[in-house]
């Protein structure tokens, strides 16, 4: 935070480009000489706002991927802006203020487990759209937003496969570079996520390859599984202090659940993220600068690329608890309007622009209520050149083999825990995923351990306590929803069998809580 006689400054994240060593005088400077625009030229992960007291002027702003989401309300004699919804909703209700539900936004976490667009639970209070800002006029008492980045998929078929394995190898040197010298400039040590898939353990094996040392590498999952196994294999062999978390029987989906709730504002599923808040919790974060992670790293190397890709058929796939019922798609009333900008093959928006910004993004949400994370594969040079490439250069992740093999090809030495085997070649690593898929689906059906971060209708076996837990929620939290339609909706999800791991479970439950918080009743 700065305040001087002309601008008041909060800002909070990351800038990899300030001038000078404090953000507040960088952010300072760059506004004098540019005005609200110096914000599309940060290279950072951030939110902030500037109140410009001469003008009189309040501008409130996110970056490229709406990483640290920011929540505003504007009526005739209230204006307010916050990184919690909670904040918000709680002086909403405590000063008598209109708080309406927002059906499309229900019934969007209802049918996806994520909200489309800058919905909320609440009608009068949006959510910040990613690559933009809010300028409020104090005199005149409104505001408009104005847009400094969108996702586009402009490709250039002019480059040859040398020209885009090199320019890949650069984008992704600089970031692990600039991500991993954050530590440094601040006398942290490293530490970063490891898994058994390919995007945390090729960041953290490049950063070793660049000379970056004393790492410390942190799992969690199923004791035995492919990622318990693989990071132990990779941290031993490269001399890594190494720190694992079990998940075994999801014990943590039985406790601090209201906690969960409030670390994202209960605009997350809480199966997605609070086996990494759990986690988290138990590490002492001193002497750590910023934990490194691989999110969306696959979907940067084109994990949502899919020729046949039909909005209408497809969008249900994108839900994060399984498909439900028609009739709860069916009362999202802006979903068409939304699915049609995505008519012409786009996939890897939709992907970008909803299920990753409001879905994915929110696990790191709740860990920074912990301690603060990155990715490289956040950098916005790197997601712009992926979307310019064709989409057969990336299909099922061919571009991310390719680069290690021609450029880093002792980072394929390690197993990928997706297809059980060293991904040398799209051969191996096509018939593995296929061996693993039958081997997998055959475990389940005999009812065998599986090879799983976190086997969630095992742990409903052998740990009845998860699910009792849900229906006791359920049940001490249903009257929350006044509405009769609306309730047979919650009760129709609730119960509805359509996804193995009944994730759709812990969404409704998530929802109940969430909405007495915000609301009361609805």
């Amino acid at each position: 935070m700065h305040e001087d006689k002309e601008l008041i400054i909060a800002f909070e994240g990351i800038i990899y480009n300030k001038t000078c060593n404090n953000n507040a005088e960088h952010l300072k400077t760059q506004y004098k000489k540019h005005g609200i625009n110096f914000v599309e030229t940060i290279d950072g992960l951030f939110s902030g706002f500037i109140y410009d007291k001469i003008a009189n002027v309040i501008y409130v702003f996110s970056d490229h991927l709406n990483t640290r989401p920011v929540y505003y309300y504007s009526d005739k004699d209230c204006f307010m802006f916050s990184s919690e919804l909670k904040h918000i909703s709680g002086y909403l209700r405590g000063n008598q203020k209109s708080l309406t539900p927002d059906y499309d936004g229900i019934y969007s976490m209802l049918g996806f487990g994520f909200l489309m667009d800058d919905l909320t639970y609440i009608k009068e209070v949006r959510n910040l759209l990613y690559g933009s800002f809010l300028k409020f006029d104090v005199r005149l008492f409104n505001f408009t937003i104005n847009n400094y980045f969108a996702f586009e998929k402009k490709i250039d078929k002019k480059l040859t496969r040398a020209e885009i394995i090199d320019k890949i190898n650069n984008l992704m040197i600089n970031n692990v570079k600039k991500h991993w010298n954050k530590d440094k400039e601040y006398n942290y040590r490293h530490y970063s996520a490891l898994s058994g898939g390919m995007d945390a353990k090729t960041q953290l094996l490049l950063a070793a390859e660049l000379g970056f040392s004393d790492i410390t590498t942190i799992t969690f999952g199923e004791s035995g599984s492919s990622d318990h196994n693989i990071s132990l294999d990779v941290a031993k062999r490269n001399n890594f202090e190494h720190i694992y978390l079990t998940l075994d029987n999801g014990t943590y989906l039985t406790k601090n659940i209201d906690e969960y709730i409030k670390a994202t504002d209960g605009l997350m599923p809480f199966f997605s993220f609070s086996h990494a808040y759990n986690s988290m919790k138990k590490i002492n974060h001193n002497n750590y600068g910023i934990l490194h992670s691989g999110q969306i790293g696959d979907v940067v190397f084109g994990s949502f690329i899919n020729p046949k890709f039909n909005i209408d058929i497809n969008i249900y796939n994108m839900s994060y608890h399984g498909i439900m019922p028609p009739q709860i798609y069916k009362t999202i009333n802006c979903l068409p309007e939304i699915m049609n900008r995505y008519r012409n093959n786009n996939y890897e928006l939709f992907s970008y622009e909803q299920r990753q910004i409001n879905g994915t993004l929110y696990g790191d949400r709740a860990i920074y209520n912990i301690t603060d994370t990155s990715s490289i594969y956040y950098d916005r040079k790197l997601i712009e050149f992926s979307l310019s490439l064709p989409d057969s250069i990336k299909l099922n992740e061919k571009l991310l083999i390719n680069w290690l093999k021609e450029k880093h090809p002792t980072i394929l030495q390690y197993k990928w825990s997706k297809c059980g085997t060293k991904p040398s070649s799209m051969f191996k690593i096509n018939t593995g995923k296929l061996l693993k898929g039958i081997n997998s689906r055959t475990r389940r059906l005999l009812k065998l351990n599986y090879d799983s971060m976190n086997p969630f209708d095992l742990w409903f076996m052998n740990n009845p306590a998860i699910l009792k837990n849900l229906d006791n929620l359920f049940q001490q939290n249903i009257e929350v929803i006044s509405n009769n339609a609306l309730q047979k909706d919650f009760e129709l999800v609730y119960s509805y069998r359509g996804d193995r791991f009944m994730r759709n479970k812990f969404t409704v439950i998530t929802m109940l809580l969430a909405l007495k918080m915000h609301i009361g009743v609805v």
